[in-house]
């Protein structure tokens, strides 16, 4: 069985939307295939950077959330892995939208 049937799986039986599922599985495929690595061998910089490159695209800050979610819940969902981003978090504020800040400094 393959990653992304794995990942549909994992989030149908979890009771997730199946637009939230279909949404979930398209970034894990789109974000694999741009990082080039299989996702056991990804590391916190490759994970920043993907999100730093979406940004620098223009996406959305609700699009870039939606891309980590999705390979945070392949990752230590589907995986079983640890989440190599443990420091970083996202920050909601009026209409400056999203905010990405690592924590423990600025």
């Amino acid at each position: 069985m393959d990653i992304y049937t794995r990942m549909t799986i994992h989030l149908r039986l979890a009771r997730y939307r199946e637009r939230i599922v279909q949404a979930y599985v398209s970034n894990i495929r789109i974000a694999l295939r741009e990082m080039g690595k299989n996702p056991v061998d990804l590391t916190e910089t490759d994970i920043l950077q993907f999100l730093n490159d979406l940004f620098e695209r223009g996406l959305s800050g609700p699009t870039i959330i939606s891309y980590f979610s999705a390979l945070k819940y392949l990752l230590t969902k589907v995986l079983k892995l640890k989440w190599p981003v443990e420091s970083f978090r996202f920050e909601f504020s009026g209409k400056a939208g999203v905010h990405s800040q690592r924590q423990g400094g600025r």
